[in-house]
């Protein structure tokens, strides 16, 4: 989440009737547990009740004492009648979604016997109820809505949320999160590097309050942070970044590293000496910050589903029967791009795909394919990463554009 660059939780009321209803809901699943849980009491109570009754038994048959056995008799029928009462009720009330009464209810409602019967267990059911009602109360009480210049940053951060992590306070010097035991994680700001169309990463320099280590997050796109983690984990990034790319998902890499104090402290220093000089300074701050992007470790390889805005299919229809060529530029992977190029109607199922990517550093391979792709023009579509499209352009620009025009 401290990755989730201008993420803001913002803690709004919710809707009188809406947390009404939601608390009812809940309401009714607490008394549910809570009416089974009296069904197993009784349950188990029948069970010793029928040792004592087993016992009762044998001793019967051992002795001929006839007060005893009317004794016995007496509390064998009670015992039976008891449980018959007490399990008849409550599985009335599971059948029938009959809420569990308070204490005060029950003495009013309830017969002689029947308070006798289950008095022992009110105590306990009716202090379980509050406290989950009350936990049920301050979970829904406030709502976190997240405020963010990136529809993905809001994404990952719910996601989070759902794993029982949420972020509860963030502003340029410090963040809160609370983890899954309910516990607040303070961490102070000591750096944040935001993203750039030229690094294709952003980073965070982060100190925890409570055990003082330093830690450095960074992520970005697979193509360029598969060159700063270490090389254990380089295979397994591709490798998951490419099947999340290929169903359309848009990827990002998480990875992290333990800074030590020492480091730390130089690292600042120079930092600092980075960003006074007048010439050259972003690239000096650049090279200062490469030097903290170094043995990363792996943390995770996410994707996230980027749906199309209501009806881009008709919109991109109407303009190709117009006459209008359609290009797609994206900064994704070319898996990704490719997904959705079918899902936006770009590539229709007569249409071929045809590849220019990871070569552009080969002699004349782009002008190469260029000539390949003229020759079988006819219901082609052209996809060609970013490096290539830079190398044609620059180079290629007139033959380029002469047969992208045609395709």
């Amino acid at each position: 989440m401290a990755l989730c660059n201008n993420v803001t939780p913002v803690f709004e009321e919710n809707d009188e009737n809406k947390l009404t209803n939601d608390f009812l809901f809940e309401n009714d699943k607490i008394n549910k547990t809570l009416i089974e849980d009296n069904i197993t009491y009784y349950e188990n109570k029948k069970e010793r009740n029928s040792k004592i009754l087993e016992e009762s038994e044998n001793y019967r048959n051992n002795k001929g004492n006839e007060s005893y056995f009317l004794n016995v008799n007496r509390r064998e029928s009670e015992l039976k009648r008891e449980y018959e009462v007490v399990l008849d009720v409550e599985k009335h009330r599971i059948s029938n979604n009959i809420p569990i009464e308070t204490e005060v209810e029950k003495k009013e409602n309830q017969s002689d016997f029947e308070k006798k019967s289950i008095s022992d267990n009110l105590e306990f059911n009716n202090e379980k109820v509050a406290k989950k009602k009350e936990k049920v109360i301050q979970k829904r009480n406030q709502k976190i809505n997240y405020q963010a210049s990136s529809p993905d940053e809001v994404a990952l951060v719910k996601t989070a949320e759902e794993l029982n992590m949420t972020l509860v306070f963030r502003n340029d010097k410090e963040i809160k999160i609370k983890n899954a035991f309910e516990v607040i994680e303070e961490y102070e700001v000591l750096a944040n590097f935001p993203f750039s169309s030229e690094t294709k990463r952003m980073g965070i320099l982060l100190r925890s309050k409570k055990h003082n280590h330093i830690i450095f997050y960074l992520k970005g796109a697979e193509s360029v942070m598969e060159k700063f983690v270490k090389q254990e984990y380089k295979s397994y990034i591709k490798e998951n970044a490419e099947n999340l790319a290929c169903i359309g998902l848009r990827t990002l890499v998480f990875t992290q590293k333990i800074i030590s104090e020492d480091f730390y402290q130089k690292w600042k220093s120079d930092f600092n000496d980075a960003r006074v000089f007048l010439d050259n300074r972003n690239e000096r701050i650049l090279e200062v910050i490469s030097k903290l992007e170094t043995d990363m470790d792996f943390l995770a390889v996410t994707g996230v589903e980027d749906l199309l805005q209501d009806d881009v299919c008709n919109t991109i229809e109407s303009l190709r029967n117009a006459g209008i060529k359609i290009w797609m530029l994206t900064g994704d992977k070319v898996e990704t791009a490719t997904c959705i190029s079918i899902s936006a109607g770009l590539k229709s199922k007569a249409n071929k795909l045809f590849f220019i990517r990871d070569k552009a550093k080969e002699n004349h391979y782009v002008s190469n394919e260029l000539k390949k792709l003229e020759a079988n023009i006819s219901q082609t579509v052209l996809i060609i990463d970013g490096d290539c499209l830079e190398l044609a352009l620059n180079h290629h620009e007139k033959e380029f554009f002469e047969i992208a025009m045609k395709v």
